[in-house]
C-alpha cells in the first residue's frame, strides 16, 4: 500500500521530531499560527489546553477554537469527553457536545445546550434548530419538531442567501434546508396524518439532491392511505436510468408488498425473485469485506481513495461510488487536502521548537483525519449491510405469505387479462396526470401512477 503524500511532506522534518511532543505553547503561538493559515498543526496545542485548563479557557481563546473548527470540521474533536468539552465556550465544541449527548440518548440534556448556543452560534443557527427538531421527534414531540424544522429550512435559506460560500458548503447549506422541509413532512406522516404528509412531500422540489431518496418515503405515504397505485408509481421511479446510482433494497420489498396487498401474486412473487437476484451475492460479499477488514481505518481510507481501481461485486462498487458522492465524505476530503498544504506556512516559523512541534502536530492530526474518513467509510457500509440484513427478512416473509396466498388462489380467469384503466386513478391538487410512453423524462420523474385494479376478493385497494 502506498505511503501517504502527505508523510512524504514532512520528512523534512522526520529526523528532528522523535522526541518533541505537542507541548504546552502560549495564546500568543497559537494565533500566530491561526494567522499563518496553519489550523491542523493548531489541534493537538488546542487539545492540551483543554485537558489543562482545569475550570475553562478564556473567551479570546475560544474565538481562536471556532476560526479552527471552521476549517478543520468537527469530527476532529468529537473524541474528546463531555468533560473536556465543558471547558469550553466555543460555540462549535458547544455543538459537539451537544452532539455527543444527542448520541447518547441523553436528548434533554441536548436540547439544554442548543437552547443556549441559540443566542450564541449565528452562523450555527440552521444546523442548532435541525438538531433541536430531531431531538424532540425522538422525544414524540412532533408538533414542536415541526416547528423547529420550519425555522431550520427558513435558517438555511437565510444564510444561503448570504453568499460567499464554497460549492460544498453551499451544497451542504441546500442539503440541510430540504433535509428540513423533509421533516415536516415526517413529523405528519408520524403522527399518521398521511395525507398531509403526502401535500407536505410535494413541496421539496425534484432538484433538490434529497429528492431521489424521499421518493421512498413519499411511497410509503400513499401505502398508507391505500393509494398502492401511486406507491407502485413512485417506486418504479428508480428505474430511470438517471436514479441507477440510487442504493435502497426496500424499494423492491415495498414494491412486493404493494403488489400482494392488492392480490397482484405474481407480480409481487417477481419482485421478491428480483430482489434475490439483485442483493444476494453483493450482500455476502459485503459481509465477508466488513469482516475482513474489521476496524482498520486505514484500509477503509485506501478502499474508498481506490475505488476505481478494486474488483468487487457490482453491488460493493456501487456502495463505495455511493458514499464517495456524500457531501459528508467530500467535506472530509476537501479538508485533508487543505491540511496537506500547511506545511509551507510551517517552514516559514522561526521559533526552531515550534516548528518542530508545529509539524509533528500535522502529522498526527492528518493521520487522524485520515482514520476519521475511514471510520465513516466502515460506519456507512455496516448501514448499508444491516438495511440488507433486514430487507432479507421482511421479504422473506413477504415471500411466504406470496407462496401461500398462490397455493390458495383459485384461477377463474379466462383469456388475456386487461391491465389498467385511467378509472382507478386518484389525485391531489399537487397532482397531475401524464401518459407513460416508455420513455422516462425529468419532468415527470416522481410522478408516474400505476393504473392497476385489485384483484382481492373485497376490493381492499382505493380505486
Amino acid at each position: 500500500m502506498k505511503r501517504f503524500a502527505y508523510i512524504i511532506f514532512l520528512t523534512f522534518f522526520s529526523l528532528t521530531v522523535k522526541a518533541q511532543s505537542s507541548g504546552n505553547i502560549s495564546q500568543k503561538n497559537i494565533q500566530e499560527l491561526v494567522d499563518s493559515g496553519i489550523y491542523f498543526g493548531t489541534i493537538p496545542f488546542i487539545k492540551e489546553t483543554l485537558y489543562s485548563s482545569g475550570a475553562g479557557v478564556d473567551a479570546a481563546l475560544n474565538e481562536f477554537i471556532d476560526e479552527i473548527v471552521s476549517h478543520v470540521g468537527l469530527r476532529q474533536f468529537s473524541a474528546l469527553s463531555i468533560d473536556v468539552l465543558e471547558r469550553s465556550r466555543a460555540s462549535t465544541l458547544r455543538y459537539v457536545l451537544a452532539k455527543k449527548y444527542f448520541n447518547k440518548g441523553d436528548y434533554n440534556s441536548a436540547l439544554s445546550i442548543l437552547d443556549g448556543l441559540e443566542r450564541q452560534g449565528k452562523d450555527l443557527a440552521p444546523f442548532i434548530s435541525h438538531m433541536k427538531a430531531s431531538a424532540l421527534a425522538i422525544l414524540k414531540k412532533s408538533e414542536e419538531a415541526a416547528r423547529y424544522y420550519d425555522e431550520c429550512a427558513r435558517q438555511a435559506e437565510k444564510v444561503l442567501g448570504s453568499g460567499g460560500h464554497t460549492v460544498l458548503r453551499k451544497r451542504q447549506l441546500v442539503t440541510l434546508r430540504d433535509s428540513c422541509i423533509v421533516g415536516i413532512a415526517r413529523m405528519q406522516f408520524a403522527s399518521a396524518k398521511f395525507d398531509k404528509s403526502i401535500l407536505s412531500y410535494l413541496d421539496l422540489q425534484k432538484k433538490s439532491p434529497i429528492w431521489p431518496e424521499i421518493l421512498f418515503e413519499e411511497a410509503w405515504a400513499s401505502f398508507y392511505t391505500r393509494d398502492f397505485n401511486r406507491t407502485l408509481g413512485k417506486l418504479v421511479t428508480y428505474k430511470a436510468p438517471v436514479l441507477d446510482y440510487i442504493f435502497n433494497p426496500e424499494i423492491e420489498v415495498l414494491s412486493a408488498l404493494t403488489y400482494l396487498e392488492m392480490c397482484l401474486f405474481d407480480d409481487a412473487k417477481k419482485s421478491a425473485d428480483n430482489f434475490y437476484t439483485k442483493y444476494q451475492r453483493g450482500y455476502l460479499g459485503l459481509l465477508n469485506l466488513i469482516g475482513s477488514m474489521k476496524s482498520d481505518y486505514r484500509s477503509y481510507y485506501a478502499l474508498i481513495k481506490q475505488k476505481d481501481k478494486v474488483s468487487f461485486d457490482p453491488l460493493i462498487i456501487k456502495l463505495l461510488n455511493d458514499i464517495w458522492r456524500d457531501p459528508a465524505t467530500q467535506e472530509l476530503f476537501q479538508q485533508i487536502e487543505a491540511g496537506k498544504h500547511e506545511l509551507t506556512p510551517i517552514k516559514a516559523i522561526g521559533n526552531a521548537k515550534l516548528k518542530i512541534m508545529t509539524a509533528r502536530n500535522l502529522k498526527d492530526s492528518l493521520i487522524l483525519q485520515r482514520d476519521i474518513i475511514g471510520r465513516y467509510v466502515k460506519k456507512r457500509l455496516v448501514y448499508h449491510a444491516r438495511l440488507l440484513d433486514r430487507s432479507f427478512e421482511d421479504m422473506s416473509y413477504i415471500k411466504l405469505e406470496i407462496l401461500s396466498k398462490m397455493k390458495g388462489q383459485i384461477l377463474g380467469i379466462n383469456g388475456e387479462r386487461a391491465r389498467g384503466d385511467i378509472k382507478f386513478l386518484e389525485r391531489n391538487e399537487k397532482q397531475y396526470f401524464w401518459t407513460f410512453n416508455g420513455e422516462f423524462w425529468a419532468d415527470e420523474l416522481g410522478d408516474y401512477v400505476f393504473a392497476l385494479k385489485s384483484e382481492c376478493g373485497n376490493e381492499v385497494a382505493k380505486n
